[in-house]
C-alpha cells in the first residue's frame, strides 16, 4: 500500500511525499530492487542529487556483495537452482540501478565516475562466466550507455565499447533464432526483429565512429551492415550518402537521398544533402556547357544585377534534431556561372518541401538562406521566413528564427538590424556560438567591403575605436563556447589588426606564422598574413601570398576565404592595369557566389 500511494504522489507530481512513502515500504521489505529505483527516481525528480546519488551508491555496493560474494552467483546453477534464480533477480537490479546512478553522473557532469560505475557492472557480469539471453542484452545495453558516456570523457574509447556491443547483440540475435529464448515461433521472429533493429543502430554508431578515424571503408561496411539488418535505418542510409558526396559519386548519393525521403519525407539532413548534390550536379553540368568543343571558356557573364553585398562569415554546422554536424556546409558549395532557372528550382526543391511540412525548421531554413544567397536569389529567402512566421505566431521568441533573419540582413546589407537579430541569438547553446562569430564579423568590417581596404593614416575614429571594443568583448564570450577554437583566434587576430598599431600587428602576425607552422595550407591564417601585410604597407608579399592561395584547392568549408582572397587579388591587378586578369578573378569569385556586389 505505501509504495502505491508513493506511485500515486508521483502521479500527481508531488514527488517530496512520494520519497517518504517509498522509503517507508523499503523499511518493511528491504529486499525489494523495484522500490530502490523508484526512491532513486523520486529523489532526482526532487533535485536532491547529493542524497541520490548517496543511496545509489549504497544500494549498489550492497548488490554487487550480493551478486559476486561469497555466497556464489549464477554458477551454483548445479547444486543450488533457487539461489541462482534469486541472484539472477538480484544482479538485474544492480543493472537497473547502475544505469540510473550513469545517468545521474552524466547528468551532474561526473563523466567519469558515470564510467566507473558501469565498469564495475561490467567487470561483475564478466566474473560470472554467464552468456545467457537476458545478461547479453544487460550487456549490450551497459555497453551501449557506456560508450554514450564516453563520448563526453574518454572519446578514444567509444569505437572499444561499441565494437563489444555488436559482438554480443550478434550473438543476442543468434540465441533468439536458435529458440533460445523459449517463445513461441510468431513471439520469437518478432523478437528476432525487435533485436536486428538494435543491431543496426550499434552499427551505424560505430559506422560514425570510423567516420571520425577516417576510416571511410570500414564506417561503409558497417552501415551497409546495418541497413542489411534494418531497411529502414535512415540514419544509416545517410551515412553511406554522405560517404558517396566525399567521394564525388553525386549519382550514388542522389539516389540514397532519395531512398531516405521516401521513407522519412522529414529527414532533414538527406533533403539538405539532396539539395546540394542537386546544386553540384547543375554546377558542373553549366561549367562544362561554358566550354567550346575546344577547351577555351566562352564568355559567360551573366546579365543580372548585383542582389547583395559581399560578407564574411560562415555557415554554423548546425545539431539538433539529428545531428547536421557531418554534412558539409551549404556556404560553400559553388554555383554555375550561368545557373538556369530550372537548376535552381530543382536543386532547392527538396529543401522547400522539407520546409512546406516544417517551416520552422530552423536548421534547414539556414541552409536555404545560404544556397539562394550563392545564386544570387536572396529575394526568395523573404518567403521563406514569412512561411515561418504564419505557422508558428511564437516564432519571434526562438533563436533560430532570429538566427535567420540576421543571416537575411547581414547578406542583404542591413548591417544593424544583423546584429540586433543576432543578438537575440547568442544567448542560445545552439545559436549562440554562430551568432556571436557573425557579430564579431560584422563589428571588425561593419561596411563588408573586406578590412584590407586602405584607410586614412593617423589615429582611428570613435566609431571605430567602439567597434573594436565591442567586438573583443564578444570575442571573450565566444572563446569559451566555440566549436572551431582556430577560427576564432583567427577572429582575435584581425581585431589586434584593426588597431593598426604596431605592437598588437606584430603580436596578430606572429599568431598567423604560429598556426601556418602547424598547418602551412591553412588559408585563414594565408588570407591574415595576407591582410596583415597589407596593413603594414608590404604589398608585394601580400600579393605572393594571395598568388598561393590560387593555387590552392578549394574546399567546402573556406568558400568565403577564397573569395575575400580573389577580391583582394583583384584589387592588386586592377592597381596595376591587368584588367583581364582582374576580370577573371571576378568571374571566379561569381561563379562561388553571385551575390556578390564587390565583384560585379
Amino acid at each position: 500500500n505505501l509504495a502505491m500511494l508513493g506511485n500515486a504522489y508521483l502521479r500527481i507530481l508531488n514527488p517530496e511525499a512520494a520519497v517518504d512513502a517509498l522509503q517507508q515500504a523499503y523499511a518493511l521489505d528491504p529486499e525489494n530492487g523495484r522500490l530502490r529505483g523508484r526512491i532513486g527516481r523520486a529523489l532526482v525528480a526532487t533535485h536532491e542529487y547529493h542524497r541520490a546519488v548517496d543511496f545509489y551508491e549504497k544500494s549498489v555496493k550492497e548488490l554487487l556483495k550480493v551478486v559476486t560474494g561469497g555466497g556464489g552467483g549464477f554458477g551454483e546453477a548445479a547444486g543450488d537452482r533457487k539461489k541462482a534464480g534469486h541472484n539472477a533477480v538480484k544482479f538485474s537490479d544492480l543493472v537497473n540501478l547502475s544505469h540510473d546512478l550513469a545517468k545521474l553522473y552524466l547528468k551532474l557532469g561526473r563523466a567519469e565516475s558515470a564510467i566507473r560505475i558501469l565498469s564495475s557492472l561490467l567487470q561483475a557480469k564478466d566474473s560470472l562466466g554467464v552468456q545467457d539471453l537476458n545478461s547479453l542484452r544487460m550487456t549490450v545495453s551497459t555497453l551501449q550507455l557506456l560508450a554514450k558516456v564516453q563520448q563526453v570523457h574518454a572519446p578514444g574509447d567509444v569505437l572499444e565499447s561499441l565494437l563489444s556491443a555488436h559482438r554480443s547483440q550478434r550473438e543476442v540475435v543468434f540465441q533468439l533464432r536458435s529458440g533460445g529464448g523459449g517463445l513461441s515461433a510468431v513471439a520469437g521472429s518478432e523478437q528476432v526483429e525487435k533485436q536486428k533493429i538494435v543491431l543496426g543502430e550499434i552499427c551505424e554508431q560505430i559506422g560514425n565512429a570510423y567516420i571520425e578515424l577516417v576510416e571511410n571503408r570500414l564506417a561503409e561496411q558497417m552501415f551497409l551492415e546495418a541497413v542489411q539488418h534494418n531497411p529502414q535505418n535512415t540514419r544509416a542510409l545517410l551515412g553511406i550518402a554522405q560517404l558517396h558526396f566525399s567521394r564525388g559519386e553525386r549519382d550514388l548519393c542522389q539516389a540514397q537521398c532519395v531512398k531516405i525521403l521516401l521513407a522519412d519525407p522529414l529527414a532533414e539532413e538527406a533533403a539538405v544533402l539532396l539539395s546540394e548534390v542537386l546544386f553540384q550536379k547543375s554546377d558542373n553540368s553549366n561549367a562544362n556547357s561554358t566550354r567550346s568543343p575546344g577547351g577555351k571558356e566562352r564568355d559567360v557573364s551573366s546579365p543580372m544585377s548585383p542582389q547583395g553585398p559581399n560578407s564574411g562569415g560562415s555557415s554554423r554546422r548546425g545539431a539538433g534534431a539529428g545531428d547536421l554536424g557531418d554534412i558539409p556546409s551549404l556556404e560553400a558549395v559553388t554555383t554555375a556561372a550561368a545557373l538556369s532557372p530550372e537548376d535552381l528550382d530543382n536543386a532547392i526543391k527538396p529543401l522547400r518541401d522539407y520546409l512546406l511540412l516544417q517551416p520552422n525548421n530552423y536548421f534547414a531554413l539556414e541552409k536555404v538562406v545560404n544556397l539562394v544567397r550563392r545564386a544570387g536569389k536572396l529575394e526568395e529567402v523573404a518567403s521563406f521566413l514569412t512561411a515561418a512566421e504564419k505557422n508558428d505566431r511564437r516564432c519571434m521568441s526562438h533563436p533560430g528564427f532570429h538566427f535567420c533573419t540576421g543571416l537575411y540582413a547581414r547578406f542583404t546589407n542591413d548591417v544593424g538590424r544583423a546584429i540586433s537579430e543576432f543578438n537575440l541569438a547568442r544567448k542560445d547553446e545552439a545559436w549562440g556560438s554562430a551568432a556571436l562569430t557573425h557579430m564579431v564579423e560584422l563589428y571588425l568590417n561593419p561596411d563588408q567591403e573586406g578590412v584590407w581596404e586602405e584607410k586614412e593614416a593617423g589615429p582611428l575614429d570613435d566609431a571605430t575605436r567602439s567597434n573594436i571594443a565591442a567586438a573583443e568583448e564578444l570575442l571573450k564570450e565566444l572563446r569559451p563556447r566555440a566549436k572551431d577554437p582556430q577560427r576564432v583566434k583567427v577572429l582575435e587576430n584581425y581585431a589586434a589588426l584593426a588597431t593598426r598599431q604596431k605592437m598588437n600587428v606584430d603580436r596578430a602576425m606572429q599568431s598567423f606564422v604560429e598556426m601556418l607552422d602547424s598547418d602551412q595550407d591553412y588559408l585563414p591564417a594565408v588570407l591574415g598574413m595576407a591582410t596583415g601585410f597589407m596593413i603594414e604597407k608590404n604589398q608585394h608579399k601580400a600579393r605572393n601570398l594571395l598568388k598561393r592561395i590560387g593555387k590552392m584547392e578549394m574546399s567546402l568549408h573556406d568558400g568565403e576565404d577564397f573569395e575575400k582572397a580573389n577580391l583582394l587579388l583583384a584589387k592588386f591587378y586592377i592597381d596595376k592595369a591587368k584588367n583581364d586578369l582582374a576580370e577573371e578573378l571576378c568571374k571566379k569569385t561569381l561563379v562561388q557566389n553571385k551575390s556578390c556586389s564587390q565583384a560585379w
